[in-house]
């Protein structure tokens, strides 16, 4: 139902001028919130809503982009857990590229407790490093 056709069905014919305008203004408002909102879109999301009002948009883009980040978030966590260091290659370089992994699927409302992800990284290094992760986890 378009906000109009709402407005002459809440509004009864004898309703107040000033009332009368102020939904006006907001029906004015909504309609160029969804005209801002179709001119930053890119085509396809473009032909997908051109007929839509701003709240339909709204939620509806939430819907899509929430399904969209759950995707990146699980290829993320994927990538992250399924991350091994090759041996002789440089721990600190390793360490570095799982803690900005970390920070990537934090980003994405995923957050990593600090157990977890050392956990994660030491689990992540080969066997040579096997007392490294001893000495570490009896030192914690």
């Amino acid at each position: 139902m378009s906000l109009m056709n709402l407005f002459q069905e809440v509004l009864p014919a004898n309703a107040a001028k000033v009332l009368k305008d102020s939904w006006v203004k907001r029906v004015n408002d909504l309609t160029e919130v969804a005209c801002i909102m179709l001119a930053t879109m890119n085509s396809n999301l473009l032909k997908t809503f051109e007929f839509h009002e701003a709240f339909d948009m709204i939620e509806q883009l939430g819907i899509i982009f929430q399904v969209q980040a759950k995707q990146e978030r699980f290829e993320k966590l994927n990538a992250f857990i399924g991350c091994k260091m090759a041996e002789g290659s440089s721990m600190s370089a390793h360490v570095l590229k799982m803690k900005a992994n970390t920070e990537k699927i934090s980003h994405l409302r995923f957050p990593f407790g600090v157990e977890l992800a050392t956990n994660v990284i030491l689990s992540s290094l080969p066997n040579s490093f096997n007392q490294f992760m001893l000495n570490y986890n009896m030192s914690e």
